[in-house]
């Protein structure tokens, strides 16, 4: 009897180990669209922030951000981001209206070991946030964990536009 029950206690071990959602890593393929691209040609550009958070109190935080804040000259909590190296940034314009953060890029190691399971997505669009509270326009949380997703992705599509930033495919409601 006492033989069975370790023997189903080592059999249900087993069977768990590898269960669960799982960190998932997909290439990131963002794209200004054109009228901002027409709009940003002669100046400096879009510049765009990927920034790996955990769930909980950090998430939260960043969700309240003001945008106009993180990307103002001297944002203490985006200045310990950047010293952790873990803030991925693209800047996008006329000369480069596309990019894409693959799936082998270092940033998915940094945010790995970190512990993030969102990625906050932050576009310097200067006078295009939230009126009157709720998450800013020019922000998205993107989930990194494979459940919070309907079909696994390998690649997800992120367009910059006027006011709003849209995902292909969409994940789940969070």
């Amino acid at each position: 009897m006492q033989t069975a029950l370790i023997s189903m206690a080592i059999l249900f071990g087993l069977m768990s180990v590898g269960c669960g959602p799982k960190r998932a890593q997909y290439a990131l393929n963002v794209k200004l669209d054109d009228t901002l691209r027409e709009r940003f040609a002669s100046g400096a550009g879009v510049r765009v922030h990927m920034v790996g958070v955990q769930e909980g109190d950090e998430l939260a935080r960043l969700k309240a951000k003001s945008v106009d804040g993180w990307f103002s000259a001297k944002d203490a909590e985006r200045e310990a981001y950047e010293k952790e190296a873990a803030i991925k940034e693209l800047l996008l314009g006329k000369d480069e209206s596309a990019t894409i953060v693959t799936r082998s890029d270092e940033i998915w190691s940094t945010w790995k070991t970190r512990g993030a399971k969102y990625i906050v997505i932050l576009v310097n669009l200067p006078g295009k946030g939230s009126k009157g509270g709720g998450l800013d326009s020019r922000m998205l949380i993107l989930p990194i964990m494979d459940d919070k997703w309907q079909d696994k992705p390998r690649s997800v599509q992120l367009n910059v536009r006027e006011g709003k930033i849209t995902v292909t495919p969409p994940p789940l409601p969070l």
